[in-house]
């Protein structure tokens, strides 16, 4: 499906029907189909990579509600590719990616708090998006709340929540959070370790894996 999406091609209008590779009706005012085939465009997979373009395909589905075409495009903006960077425009597709509840947007809205990107900084900000981010199962937020309840930054220091985020992160395949949460999953007593694996437990059966995701 994805290659027949990218096969239209840019030189396309961005509104109207267009038939792909398999003959079939393709609606390029479809957000669906202008964020994939910006994403073409940004990574060169199916369509000649072009960072203009693609941030052109991207906002059409960005203004369109879709929550990823929408975080990506924050990030375009963040980073100044095929764009000028505007690190304030980013914050605010970032904020409307993250308030549909996107958890990559989350994720980035929460980073530019803590690094005060386009936004003052703010690490109780901050922190309140990762646990959104986090709670919907992203690795890298599962990360970076781990390591704030670690070292207290925007939250409280806490060693029991940050070896359960450490520990999920961990789980879900972020190499950065092995090589910390032994550690912290180490500072625990062993009243404390048993919580954490009942915890752990309940998480498990609440968040089961997605139907070929894999171990």
């Amino acid at each position: 499906m994805r290659r027949l999406l990218l096969a239209l091609g840019a030189a396309l209008a961005l509104a109207g029907p267009a038939r792909g590779a398999d003959g079939a009706l393709r609606d390029l005012d479809d957000p669906e189909v202008q964020y994939e085939v910006g994403m073409a465009h940004l990574t060169g997979e199916g369509e000649p990579k072009d960072p203009g373009q693609a941030v052109v395909w991207l906002r059409q589905a960005a203004q369109r509600g879709h929550a990823e075409a929408q975080a990506q495009l924050g990030i375009c903006l963040q980073q100044g590719f095929g764009v000028d960077q505007d690190l304030a425009q980013a914050v605010a597709w970032f904020r409307r990616a993250a308030a549909a509840g996107n958890a990559r947007g989350q994720l980035q809205l929460a980073l530019a708090y803590r690094r005060g990107e386009g936004v003052a900084p703010d690490p109780a900000q901050a922190a309140a998006w990762l646990r959104k981010a986090a709670e919907s199962g992203h690795p890298k937020a599962q990360l970076e709340l781990g390591v704030a309840y670690r070292d207290g930054n925007g939250v409280d220091p806490d060693p029991a929540e940050a070896a359960f985020w450490l520990t999920l992160a961990a789980d879900g395949g972020s190499h950065a959070a092995r090589m910390v949460s032994a550690g912290a999953v180490g500072q625990l007593d062993d009243a404390q370790r048993a919580a954490l694996d009942r915890r752990l437990e309940a998480w498990k059966k609440e968040h089961p894996p997605a139907p070929g995701s894999g171990s």
